[in-house]
């Protein structure tokens, strides 16, 4: 994996993050995430190497065998794809934010499996981002708009080793306020608009 190239592409995201905050008036930190789907535990080595903090994983088992392979490495692991409820068992220990949470069954089975797997590595609480797919898209994932108000209501009903944050996919146009009080109870942390 050429290195440089890597630093390259980083600083050039890293970049047009600042560029677009600047223009729009925006604060806070984002977190540029360097997605390594599809290649080997190198891609991993070159973006910590390159500066990169977050490394996000489409599958639980590619990302179980990149971190072993390589090894103590000082990043935060996150699963970007789709997670089965039966493989919430393998997010302790690797990853520590679950991007797609789209079900109650799987955020009950992700809130035992931290519970009782979590390492000393591993933060207190799970972040878990729930999916919304806003655009009804059937190519997209993510539990429909009217869905969101069942999912967020169990949030903090014995879901102790979970934190609640809202990812939004959607190509729309997503206001920059949104009447979540139309959506119910679910009163959810934060908002990730993903405009793919």
């Amino acid at each position: 994996m050429d290195f440089e190239t890597v630093r390259a592409n980083l600083a050039r995201v890293q970049e047009g993050v600042a560029r677009i905050q600047a223009r729009e008036g925006l604060v806070g930190r984002v977190t540029v995430i360097a997605v390594t789907k599809g290649h080997t535990a190198d891609a991993v080595a070159a973006a910590v190497h390159a500066g990169a903090t977050d490394v996000g994983e489409n599958r639980v088992q590619e990302g179980l065998s990149k971190k072993v392979e390589v090894g103590d490495q000082p990043v935060k692991w996150h699963l970007i794809g789709h997670l089965q409820t039966n493989k919430a068992k393998y997010i302790p220990g690797t990853f520590g934010i679950v991007h797609s949470v789209d079900s109650g069954k799987l955020v009950r089975a992700l809130d035992v499996a931290w519970g009782t797997r979590k390492t000393a590595g591993d933060d207190d609480k799970l972040r878990v981002l729930i999916q919304v797919n806003v655009a009804g898209e059937q190519q997209k994932g993510g539990c429909n708009p009217d869905a969101l108000v069942a999912l967020g209501s169990q949030r903090g009903f014995g879901l102790p080793n979970c934190r609640w944050v809202c990812r939004v996919i959607t190509k729309r146009r997503w206001p920059r306020v949104q009447p979540w009080s139309d959506w119910g109870p679910c009163c959810l942390e934060n908002v990730d608009h993903d405009r793919r």
